[in-house]
């Protein structure tokens, strides 16, 4: 019997893929929405394995430059400066602008996460309910019915996205209420966006720390507005809906789909670019940062030296672990187990 992905592991062992490839080739397997499969396909194409073939014959070049002045630095016409700075930048800036966009990558991969924020009896898991069309969490008048994290995997505009509902934010003498509100306040900070959710009419609470992340977005959602008598207009800024009666819902998942759709035109070539898709992929590339920087830290001219050379060998190790040219076979396992049997 075959074991599982042993043609795909074949096809990497006898040089026909590279390890990138095959992760795309896995992934595409596994996609599940529109995004996933497009990027999983160039991956499996070799979008990202080009790149990495070109910047490792540009590292070769200058290991040879090296390599060929220490041989015949004797020679009086053979100096022993090299110019490998100037491509090493370039290649620095190209490694850097494929690492600004791995965040984006790994969520299209992974999906994006939404997260519900607000005090007990806001609507969060009436609008989780509403997203996901079923019973999917328990709704209840009283206070403090969510204690953990209760998530939904969902798809907008060909994104994967889990939206997660979370404890009410409340000060509370139950230590299992008092744990569901620490969890709630973590997944706000790791979240791509919160929506923090406050009934009609009632005052936001004070800032959570989640409102001065870096990169998560918050957006203050109004709800429960069936049951606003005055009838308010949305000041600047806020969304208004009643996940019972629908309204303001086809607005809010517009407003979801847009804010997907800038995140992936900020990114150039968008999920169908050469791209890190996975955090050992990250980390590889991270790795050949460090190690050109290490290089470019010398004062002025390069000089050709073995310490040089080994700082460039580095470099082509790194590149070699992502392609997996290089230690291999620790995550051979790994990946190629993903597959169904035989493919």
């Amino acid at each position: 019997m075959a074991e599982a992905g042993e043609f795909a592991r074949r096809a990497f062992l006898n040089g026909r893929l590279d390890l990138t490839e095959a992760e795309g080739l896995a992934d595409l397997v596994a996609a599940e929405t529109e995004a996933q499969r497009r990027q999983a396909l160039s991956q499996a194409q070799g979008a990202l394995s080009k790149r990495l073939a070109q910047w490792r014959e540009t590292l070769v070049d200058c290991v040879a430059e090296v390599e060929a002045q220490l041989d015949f630095s004797d020679e009086g016409d053979v100096g022993c400066e090299v110019d490998v700075a100037t491509p090493l930048r370039v290649l620095l800036l190209e490694v850097q602008e494929l690492l600004s966009g791995a965040r984006f990558a790994e969520r299209v991969r992974e999906g994006f996460v939404v997260v519900l924020v607000g005090p007990p009896n806001a609507g969060k898991s009436t609008l989780l309910n509403a997203f996901a069309r079923r019973e999917v969490a328990i709704v209840s008048a009283e206070p403090g019915t969510t204690r953990d994290l209760v998530a939904v995997p969902l798809e907008l505009s060909g994104y994967a996205v889990t939206l997660i509902d979370t404890a009410g934010l409340r000060e509370t003498d139950s230590a299992v209420e008092a744990e569901g509100v620490r969890r709630a306040r973590r997944a706000a900070r790791d979240a791509d966006l919160v929506l923090e959710l406050v009934p009609a009419g009632d005052k936001p609470a004070p800032a959570e720390p989640h409102a001065h992340e870096g990169e998560t977005e918050c957006w203050l959602i109004e709800t429960k507005i069936d049951l606003d008598q005055v009838g308010r207009i949305a000041p600047a800024g806020r969304r208004r809906i009643s996940a019972v009666t629908g309204d303001g819902m086809r607005e809010l998942e517009a407003s979801l789909s847009d804010w997907l759709a800038r995140r992936g035109k900020s990114v150039p070539g968008g999920v169908t670019d050469a791209a890190a898709v996975n955090a050992r992929q990250r980390d590889g590339l991270v790795r050949l940062c460090d190690c050109l920087e290490s290089v470019l830290k010398r004062e002025g001219s390069v000089r050709a030296d073995e310490l040089l050379g080994e700082d460039l060998r580095a470099c082509l190790r790194a590149i070699g672990r992502v392609t997996g040219e290089v230690d291999a076979e620790s995550v051979l396992g790994a990946i190629f187990g993903r597959f169904c049997i035989g493919k």
